[in-house]
């Protein structure tokens, strides 16, 4: 559970470091992992029976200790490389990538056995893939089709899956399409790679893509209009209204002379929710675009994969979520101040562009409050959160694992 945890959290540091479909690549490593491709191409030796049987029982890190163990007593013997082989394994199921890949580039080095030295350096792309992102880790197949062409129909089906999880189409047909067709037809590779190849040509010029650019200004000419066209209709309608209402009492007084009172509803309400929802519109197109892609790429993989443990279903829920948290006041103070929270952070703040800089934002925070204390203390240490939201926060708040501020202050319990 721990390991899996462990995994989980690197996962969210890649997808802040590099950008990329946490949810996409974890399923990925783990149904590739499950396939015969990444199992030890040694025979278990006798002499490792207790450290297998650690790592059958999910005891990876003390697993990882006795092969290093054995690794050190067997050099540049089968049961050696058997340990150090299994070593990485262990150090990958606890969740330590880069140490993986430390242990599996010695083993390629330091082996005798040319299909031991191939196998590591594949084991290792797949490592590099979570700790360093899978750009590094197609480098690291680049290296490997170079450096054992034998094996370059394997190499090339696994750095397609790998162009995929980063979106290059071309380069994925391309290598699909080579592991169908080369001269060796490995039945477990050019099957699915023909599958995968067959299907990217049939279906690619059917991704309903939705232009960021477009989107952006669609909403900049009519306000909610790039929204709908991303696929948002209820948040391009909802764009509409607000706008249009703030339009009004901007241009309202404009026309009647009051010049001073149009430019403070344009500065403080306006603008905000005008810019904002262009900004909504282009992150909306993006978001319509990525999913259309990731349920391919599934959809490829439950069929051209085999199914792995699912990890990501070990990810728990938060302690600050408001599903998990039940009202303790029913009063109606309570009752309208939630109402128009819910209003609040479902239909107004989803159109402003600027994201609360603390976690848990200052609208769930004060939900959780009038969830859990009276209304006049809910309402007191609202005020407080807010108040304490302003430019200069980040100079008192230390910054959490997601990027956002940690603010404990008043928590409710």
């Amino acid at each position: 559970m721990k390991s899996f945890s462990k995994i989980i959290f690197i996962m969210i540091a890649l997808s802040i470091c590099f950008g990329q479909d946490t949810s996409l690549v974890l399923a990925f490593f783990e149904r590739a992992l499950s396939t015969p491709a990444f199992d030890n191409p040694i025979e278990p030796p006798w002499e490792t029976e207790f450290a297998d049987s650690l790592f059958s029982m999910g005891e990876f890190d003390a697993a990882q200790q006795e092969y290093q163990i054995i690794g050190w007593l067997y050099p540049m013997t089968r049961t050696g490389d058997y340990a150090k082989y299994q070593r990485a394994l262990a150090l990958i199921k606890a969740g330590k990538f880069k140490a993986a890949e430390h242990v599996l580039g010695k083993l390629a080095l330091t082996t005798t056995e040319n299909d031991v030295a191939y196998r590591a350096k594949l084991l290792s792309a797949l490592a590099v893939m979570m700790h360093a992102g899978v750009e590094n880790g197609i480098y690291v197949l680049d290296e490997l089709n170079r450096d054992f062409p034998e094996n370059r129909f394997e190499t090339l089906f696994w750095r397609g899956w790998f162009h995929l999880l980063a979106g290059n189409l071309k380069r994925a047909c391309e290598d699909f399409s080579y592991v169908a067709n080369s001269s060796v037809r490995n039945p477990f590779y050019a099957s699915r790679a023909y599958g995968i190849k067959r299907w990217l040509d049939l279906h690619s010029k059917e991704f309903d893509a939705r232009s960021p650019f477009l989107a952006r200004w669609l909403s900049g000419i009519i306000p909610g209009l790039g929204q709908i066209y991303a696929g948002n209709i209820a948040g391009g309608l909802n764009s509409a209204l607000i706008n249009g209402v703030l339009g009004y009492l901007t241009i309202s007084p404009l026309i009647k002379g009051y010049i001073t009172e149009s430019a403070f509803v344009f500065v403080m309400g306006w603008s905000r929710y005008y810019f904002g929802g262009m900004t909504n519109a282009q992150k909306d197109a993006e978001m319509f675009n990525e999913k259309s892609w990731r349920q391919a790429v599934t959809m490829l993989m439950e069929t051209f994969l085999a199914n792995g443990n699912t990890l990501s279903e070990d990810k728990g829920k938060s302690e600050l979520t408001d599903s998990d948290t039940e009202p303790q006041w029913l009063n109606g103070m309570s009752v309208a101040a939630l109402g128009a929270l819910s209003i609040y952070r479902r239909f107004i703040t989803t159109q402003d562009a600027q994201e609360c800089q603390f976690e848990i934002s200052c609208s769930k925070f004060s939900t959780l409050a009038f969830k859990k204390r009276d209304p006049l203390s809910a309402f007191i240490i609202t005020a407080d959160r807010i108040t304490r939201c302003n430019p200069f926060a980040a100079n008192y708040y230390v910054v959490g694992n997601g990027g956002k501020l940690v603010d404990n202050e008043w928590l409710p319990k």
